[in-house]
């Protein structure tokens, strides 16, 4: 049986506040996880529009494709949950599930099309002809890492998994941007109820108020100036490199 909306809320605040305030998103969002994750609303396809798409889009900017905002953008609607479809520990293993799981090659691939295209990286027959190799050799381009150890006994039984977001608009296809300030800053977030592990975009354009205990986690829709126009170019935050 689910729980009530509000008891579900407490909870999640309950067990991940000391991990969130580690973070510098901003309060006000930190529901927005929650509601994400409660509504299994994951990755770039909006949170709110009955017929989901996704909240990026690509287009010609200059003489070069970018990821852009599809649509204007508040706060709350440019938080984003990767749910991590593929996790791994060693190339080894990489490459097992790859060889056991066509499903899993052909997934994979696709997403090295669209990071190919975003990066302009020549293609070449290689992941058609050969593709475990090629995502094997890839591997880097596309994982990222993230290190979880229980809180009874620290890092001592601390262990660093892989893994690879396959959303059309995977983290790896956002590019890292070149400023201080990206359009979204990125973390790792291991939900302490469960223990599952997401990636979490949020919008890094806006800076974290003088929030105390008691700030609201719910604000009215009234963050009009915080809104990005469609068509605004998204970059991101660095996040782990993957570790092998």
């Amino acid at each position: 049986m689910s729980l009530p909306l509000e008891q579900s809320l407490d909870q999640f605040m309950a067990a991940n506040t000391a991990l969130l305030r580690a973070t510098a998103m901003p309060q006000r969002l930190w529901a927005s996880i929650w509601g994400r994750i409660e509504a299994n609303k994951l990755g770039t396809l909006s949170p709110t529009s009955e017929d989901p798409t996704p909240i990026f889009d690509v287009a010609i900017v200059g003489d070069a494709p970018s990821i852009v905002a599809a649509q204007d953008l508040i706060p709350r609607a440019a938080v984003v949950v990767y749910r991590h479809e593929w996790t791994f520990e060693t190339v080894e293993q990489a490459r097992a599930h790859l060889e056991q799981s066509p499903a899993l090659v052909a997934a994979v691939s696709n997403l090295f099309v669209a990071v190919n295209a975003l990066s302009a990286t020549p293609s070449d027959d290689t992941l058609k002809n050969t593709p475990v190799e090629y995502i094997i050799n890839n591997l880097h381009r596309i994982a990222f890492s993230f290190t979880v150890a229980s809180s009874s006994s620290g890092q001592e039984d601390a262990k660093t998994f892989n893994y690879v977001c396959l959303d059309q608009f995977s983290p790896a296809v956002i590019p890292v941007s070149e400023s201080a300030t990206p359009m979204l800053s990125a973390f790792v977030f291991v939900d302490q109820r469960s223990m599952t592990a997401y990636t979490v975009l949020y919008p890094g354009w806006i800076k974290a108020a003088a929030e105390g205990e008691d700030a609201l986690l719910f604000t009215p829709d009234d963050d009009d100036e915080d809104t990005i126009p469609a068509g605004t170019v998204i970059t991101r935050s660095p996040l782990p490199a993957l570790q092998l």
